[in-house]
């Protein structure tokens, strides 16, 4: 499989030759998806991790209220073959899903009264 990051001309040149040498072949062709950051991954733990110390609630439950709070789903289906609509993992998520999850976790620190860190810095204390 060749992937092709279409950022110059010439590499889209590259592509469109790979496509007109694959007669025949599946070619497919998608929208580069950007995953989350380590900032964004290690701001959002933090959030996370001062929710719980005070709620005494699960991490990984915490995580999935908030992920089904702002609509971040996936499906599946059982082995029924009904779908079925779950949290997305933090770990799949792209910089836009964490985009909507750190704000909903820090909405509810401050509806907890709970002090955070504002993400710059804590992005200069911890990077």
């Amino acid at each position: 499989m060749s992937v092709y990051l279409l950022n110059s001309p010439q590499v889209i040149q590259n592509c469109i030759a790979e496509i007109l040498k694959s007669s025949g072949k599946e070619v497919i062709v998608r929208e580069r998806v950007k995953k989350k950051t380590r900032q964004q991954e290690k701001y959002f733990h933090r959030l996370i991790d001062i929710i719980i110390e005070f709620t005494g609630d699960d991490k990984t439950e915490m995580k999935r209220q908030i992920t089904w709070s702002c609509d971040i789903t996936e499906s599946f289906q059982d082995k029924d073959g009904n779908n079925i609509l779950v949290p997305k993992q933090t770990s799949d998520m792209n910089v836009e899903e964490y985009n909507k999850i750190i704000p909903a976790a820090q909405m509810i620190c401050m509806n907890l009264g709970l002090e955070y860190p504002d993400p710059e810095q804590y992005r200069s204390i911890y990077g």
